[in-house]
């Protein structure tokens, strides 16, 4: 299975008792869907396995999650540091105008007259709303992901249409 169909929810930065359980660093806004989830891909050291989740519940500030098929420390050690993986297609659906970070980065931004302004290469949060950072080869500039600004996203074409606010990338 290809890694971009998957998306990484977690990433096993230790162990917690002696029988199975690993701590987990939540790479989800959602950590609590650990208890939603059955199946997860478990990715490192270029091998993947199949594993599903017992139970999961927070420690200190990371979650203990508990596999099914791991039953004793000496089966886990070898997981540190992979990935824990979801399909994209099982991940939670977003309402209108939601959007995963992964579907934002990368994306060409023009403005409302077709001028390409850059792409979207990271998305900071700030608190009251996210910021985009947009790059081409000669700069880059801060783009606040506001309804007034970004006018359109096209997922299927790969594009956001903005209108800028005077002196945004001057």
């Amino acid at each position: 299975m290809e890694n971009n169909e998957m998306v990484s929810v977690g990433k096993i930065i230790g162990f917690h008792g002696v029988k199975g359980e690993v701590k987990v660093l939540p790479l989800t806004d959602n950590p609590d869907r650990f208890s939603e989830l059955d199946r997860v891909f478990l990715n490192g050291d270029d091998v993947s396995y199949v594993a599903h989740i017992q139970n999961a519940f927070w420690h200190k500030n990371n979650i203990v999650v508990k596999f099914k098929e791991y039953n004793s420390r000496d089966e886990v050690t070898s997981l540190k540091d992979y990935l824990i993986n979801i399909l994209k297609e099982e991940r939670p659906k977003l309402g209108e105008g939601e959007y995963y970070y992964d579907e934002i980065i990368g994306l060409k931004v023009y403005d409302i007259d077709e001028n390409y302004l850059g792409e979207i290469a990271e998305i900071k949060e700030t608190g009251s709303n996210d910021v985009y950072i947009v790059r081409d080869e000669d700069r880059e500039f801060l783009l606040p992901a506001l309804k007034q600004i970004v006018n359109n996203i096209d997922l299927d074409n790969g594009r956001m249409e903005v209108s800028l606010m005077e002196g945004l990338i001057d």
